[in-house]
């Protein structure tokens, strides 16, 4: 039986996809036809799969998709697309819940209305950050992005933002130009937020971020360096207020982009999220790669002059003094010394 492979996404190597293949096609018992050289990256690549069955054949079409990351991605692409729409998403679900709990009323597994509304205040109503996406392309290395990010933030009232590097490493690496990092943010003193920290350092700069400082306008000024980790944090707390998000490196999918981008533009205010490529560094083919996902979902402006953000700019809202947006119960809490030594809580896994 032969059955024409749909086109799969190459994001590995030829040479492990090739290895990976010949192992699937013996698990398999199936053949695959001739794979033309494709030199163009993230290319799609023609596989034709021979087989004795039509269930062998889908089964190592199954494979194939997963051992190139298909699937991975596919799923990544959902939860982006989950995040930006979980507001919506989660009103669908509580009223198909309500709907559904009604046509049960005499049936035995009914919810009461005390149960019903326990279950639904598990569900996040927040609504979907104002996030305006904007690219910027540099020459030379890190010094050339932060010229770009100077040129961003001169034309701000005052610095509230949070700056997301690719690696835990590379916020540590960075930790020793802190003042260099600071003159370029308009003098503001950036925080290092990394795993190299212990747990009572942490929520100290935490809290050192969370109160900002004053400047002359009166806004609360706080710049936080740090990595994804951070956005993850977010998803799950209350954070201090930002409106500025600089993605000092590509992230490595969607998803984080997305998620790190949603830290800005809450509290029905405006956000702005920058995304600074150059091509001076050795990751730079690694991050063209990672940068061609995200644009395909995400609508970016370039940014080539100061003129392409003053609009967004003038919009755009402050966490101060006298109207302050960082709310009293925004993370860390105010009594988090008290439970620095607190007992993790169990893990409980999956039976096997």
């Amino acid at each position: 039986m032969k059955d024409k492979g749909e086109k799969e996404k190459k994001d590995d190597k030829p040479r492990s996809v090739v290895k990976s293949l010949k192992e699937i096609m013996e698990q398999c018992k199936t053949e695959h036809g001739h794979i033309l050289k494709n030199e163009v990256d993230d290319a799609e690549i023609p596989i034709t799969i021979f087989g004795s069955s039509a269930e062998d054949v889908a089964k190592a079409k199954e494979m194939i998709a997963h051992a190139v990351g298909v699937y991975k991605e596919m799923q990544q692409k959902q939860r982006a697309a989950q995040a930006m729409s979980e507001l919506d998403i989660n009103i669908r679900a509580c009223k198909t819940l309500i709907a559904a709990n009604d046509r049960n009323a005499d049936a035995p597994n009914y919810i009461s209305d005390a149960i019903l509304r326990r279950i639904i205040s598990t569900f996040r109503f927040v609504s979907p950050p104002d996030v305006r996406h904007f690219k910027a392309e540099t020459k030379n290395g890190d010094h050339d992005k932060l010229v770009t990010v100077s040129k961003i933030v001169s034309q701000l009232k005052g610095v509230q933002a949070v700056m997301f590097c690719q690696s835990d490493k590379r916020v540590a690496d960075m930790v020793g130009g802190k003042e260099r990092v600071g003159r370029f943010f308009g003098g503001v003193t950036p925080a290092f937020l990394h795993r190299g920290l212990n747990k009572e350092e942490r929520m100290q700069l935490l809290e050192d971020f969370k109160n900002g400082k004053p400047n002359a306008n009166g806004v609360r000024e706080r710049l936080l360096v740090t990595s994804e980790d951070y956005a993850k944090l977010a998803q799950k707390n209350v954070m201090p207020y930002v409106n500025l998000i600089i993605n000092f490196s590509v992230p490595r999918t969607e998803e984080f982009y997305v998620l790190q981008s949603m830290v800005a533009g809450r509290h029905g205010t405006v956000g702005a999220s920058f995304l600074i490529v150059n091509d001076k560094q050795d990751e730079f083919a690694i991050e063209t790669d990672y940068l061609k996902k995200i644009e395909r979902d995400v609508d970016f402006t370039v940014y080539t002059k100061e003129e392409d953000f003053s609009e967004t700019a003038q919009c755009m809202t402050y966490d101060t003094v006298t109207e302050p947006l960082t709310l009293p119960t925004a993370y860390p809490p105010a009594d988090w010394r008290e439970h620095l030594n607190d007992a993790k809580p169990p893990k409980f896994h999956k039976r096997k």
